[in-house]
């Protein structure tokens, strides 16, 4: 997931967005040459390429349990830049925070948050702003805590200049959730992340039960 997908179907009987899913990941976490697919129409960096070109995931759904060359992606990895991005606990209850910073300032209602190792899980209703800038927000947010509290991956990487590389991939994949229902199964998806990678169980203070708009059935 290395640029930014956003998920909708163009019918025109389509009910109106409800809630967004976003998942953003860290540095390294899918590259655009990953064998299970990803939206990138290039690979930039010399050093990837002989790894191959690009491939369509051929779906709009999560493709990230397609089985793939494990050793393959580890030597992919091994080419990039910098080392790929893998939050440590501190980290992560670092990033949880910013992003409710985030969620307090705009008043934005998030009914589901998973952060995971290198990468998170947020359901969030729509607002006049589009799902990547807010997206933007968090990840920005999320590197100023980081330095802050001096626990930026990348803080011996800091130029002549202040600054430093992020710890973040570009874009992510952002469904639009137009369906009571749906959100409601995104909803307990994001929540059983954590536990099912193998993290204690995460609970936030600024996440919000979700109630369905007035006059909408599921």
């Amino acid at each position: 997931m290395s640029s930014a997908k956003r998920i909708q179907t163009t019918s025109k009987d389509l009910p109106p967005i409800i809630a967004y899913h976003a998942v953003f990941s860290t540095y390294g976490f899918w590259l655009p040459n990953d064998e299970r697919g990803s939206w990138s129409k290039n690979v930039w960096s010399p050093r990837l390429k002989r790894f191959g070109p690009p491939v369509s995931p051929g779906t709009t759904r999560s493709v990230a349990g397609r089985s793939f060359d494990r050793a393959r992606r580890d030597a992919a990895r091994e080419e990039l830049a910098r080392p790929h991005v893998r939050f440590t606990l501190p980290q992560l209850a670092v990033i949880g925070r910013a992003v409710g910073r985030v969620a307090s300032e705009y008043r934005l209602p998030i009914y589901a948050a998973a952060f995971m190792r290198d990468h998170v899980h947020l359901v969030f209703a729509r607002r006049a702003m589009k799902s990547e800038t807010w997206v933007g927000y968090f990840k920005r947010a999320a590197s100023r805590e980081l330095r802050k509290a001096g626990l930026h991956p990348f803080q011996e990487l800091v130029s002549d200049d202040g600054r430093i590389p992020t710890p973040w991939a570009v874009g992510g994949w952002n469904v639009f959730l137009h369906d009571i229902d749906e959100i409601l199964r995104t909803i307990r998806y994001v929540e059983k992340n954590p536990t099912e990678a193998g993290l204690s169980p995460q609970r936030w203070d600024y996440v919000v039960p979700f109630m369905p708009p007035r006059g909408r059935g599921g």
